[in-house]
């Protein structure tokens, strides 16, 4: 049976901090972009007419059609994934605290409560504005 060798290694601690804020704003803009493709659909498609040869009546194929993306939609799929993402970091803190190596295992638990609590209320908010009654049964 083979062994991988245990080699020390030695990482400077700001470059772990770096990567963790690279990683949460990754984390971010996949799901702002997984959540505006949503909300957003398919680009839209379809014909535009233009006058060839001074005849009027063509239709031409157009790919996006003009004026139909509008910035609305990438700040809801961006709000969303930021709420969706603290709600994440809410639970990976939640989880850290399990460790008998994390310091002020409280302040951490709380924290991690309190940034679930705040995810789950913006998400809340949120879908109670995009689809109304969202959450009540009647």
């Amino acid at each position: 049976m083979h062994v991988a060798p245990l080699i020390p290694l030695s990482y400077d601690s700001t470059l772990v901090h770096l990567l963790t804020i690279l990683t949460a704003l990754t984390f971010i803009l996949i799901h702002g972009g997984i959540i505006y493709d949503g909300v957003s659909g398919t680009p839209a498609y379809g014909g535009e007419r233009v006058n060839i040869a001074g005849q009027p009546g063509h239709i031409r194929p157009v790919t996006i059609a003009k004026g139909v993306i509008h910035q609305q939609y990438s700040v809801e799929g961006l709000s969303a994934a930021l709420f969706a993402t603290v709600g994440a970091l809410a639970i990976a803190g939640a989880a850290s605290t399990a460790s008998p190596r994390t310091a002020r295992r409280g302040t951490v638990a709380l924290a991690s409560l309190v940034g679930l609590l705040l995810s789950l209320v913006l998400l809340s908010i949120y879908f109670e504005h995009k689809i109304p009654g969202h959450g009540t049964y009647t």
